[in-house]
C-alpha cells in the first residue's frame, strides 16, 4: 500500500480553515489508539520555510502528530493539508510525487547497517530516479559534504558515533532535495556538545535552502535554539503555540512547569540554560 494508508473520512473540514499562506495545515485532527485518545482536535499551521517544533513530555502525542503530518498515519478525525490540498484524498500518482517532496530523519537514524554511509544516502535516489550511477554517487557525496560526513562515506553505520549517525540520517533525508524535512527527536541520546552541533546543522540547512522543517523533540534547549515557532503538547492537546519568547512568557502553569523541569534537568547535565532564556 506504500507510504500512505487510506481510511474513510469521517469529518469534512471547512475550506475557509485552510489559509493559503500555510505550507502545511493541520485541522481539527484527533486520533485514538485502543480506546485511548492520543490527539485532541489539533489545529495549527506551518509556514513555508520555517522551523516548526512540536515539543512536550514523553507520551504527549508528538510522534503520532508527526506521522499524521507526513502522511504515514491517517487520523480518525480531521485532516492535513499540504499547499491547500488534503493529503489523505490525493490519488495514488500524486501521492508518489508527494513522497519525493518530503524527507524524514528518524530518531534512531534507521540506517541500513550492512551498507556504507554513502550507499545509505544513494538508496532513495536510486529508488526514486533513473539517474546514472555516477550522478547518483555525486549527489550522495554532495549531501554527505553538506552535513560534514564526506570523510566517512566508506564507513558502515556501526563505525559511526551517535552524532555522526544522526548527521548521516539527515544527509539521507536530504537526498531527494525535499521541500519539507521532518525530524523525530534528532538530539535524543546525544551529549550537549553533539546536540548543539546538530542544532547548528539544522539551522544552516534551513538558512541556506529555506526548507520547511518540522521537528519533534522533548529537548527544550534544542527547541529554543532552532525554532521559529513552537507548539507545546500535553496529553494530546496544544497547551501553547508561538515563538520562543511567547512560549517562555506563557502564563499556562503546565507550560511553566515543563520549562522549569527542563532547566533543572539541563543543570544536572552541566548545561547552562540561561543563554536560551529571554531577559
Amino acid at each position: 500500500m506504500g507510504l500512505f494508508r487510506r481510511r474513510k473520512k469521517r469529518f469534512q473540514v471547512p475550506s475557509e480553515r485552510v489559509p493559503e499562506a500555510d505550507h502545511v495545515r493541520v485541522v481539527a485532527l484527533s486520533m485514538h489508539f485502543e480506546g485511548k485518545r492520543v490527539l485532541r482536535e489539533i489545529d495549527l499551521g506551518i509556514k513555508r520555510g520555517e522551523v516548526f517544533v512540536v515539543m512536550g513530555p514523553s507520551g504527549c502525542g508528538k510522534t503520532t502528530l508527526l506521522k499524521h503530518i507526513c502522511g504515514l498515519l491517517p487520523p480518525d478525525l480531521g485532516t492535513v493539508y499540504l499547499d491547500g490540498r488534503d493529503i489523505y484524498l490525493l490519488p495514488e500518482d500524486e501521492l508518489n510525487l508527494l513522497r519525493r517532496r518530503m524527507g524524514m530523519s528518524f530518531q534512531g537514524g534507521a540506517l541500513i547497517n550492512s551498507m556504507s554511509v554513502l550507499d545509505n544516502v544513494k538508496l532513495p535516489i536510486e529508488e526514486s530516479t533513473s539517474l546514472p550511477d555516477a550522478l547518483v554517487t555525486t549527489q550522495a557525496r554532495i549531501k554527505l559534504d553538506m552535513v560534514g560526513l564526506l570523510h566517512a562515506a566508506h564507513l558502515l553505520p556501526g563505525d559511526l558515533s551517535g552524532g555522526m549517525r544522526k548527521r548521516a540520517a539527515v544527509a539521507r533525508a536530504m537526498a531527494l532535495d525535499p521541500e519539507i524535512l521532518f525530524f523525530d527527536e534528532p538530539t535524543s541520546g546525544l551529549d550537549p556538545i553533539m546536540a548543539a552541533e546538530l542544532d547548528n546543522l539544522v539551522l544552516k540547512l534551513n538558512q541556506v535552502f529555506r526548507i520547511t522543517m518540522v521537528m519533534v523533540t522533548h529537548d527544550l534547549a534544542s527547541a529554543f535554539t532552532v525554532a521559529d515557532r513552537i507548539a507545546m503538547l500535553k496529553e494530546g492537546r496544544v497547551l501553547a503555540l508561538g515563538t520562543r519568547d511567547e512560549i517562555q512568557a506563557s502564563r499556562n502553569p503546565e507550560v511553566q512547569a515543563f520549562i522549569r523541569r527542563s532547566i533543572e534537568e539541563a543543570g544536572e547535565q552541566g548545561v547552562d540554560f540561561t543563554k536560551y532564556l529571554v531577559r
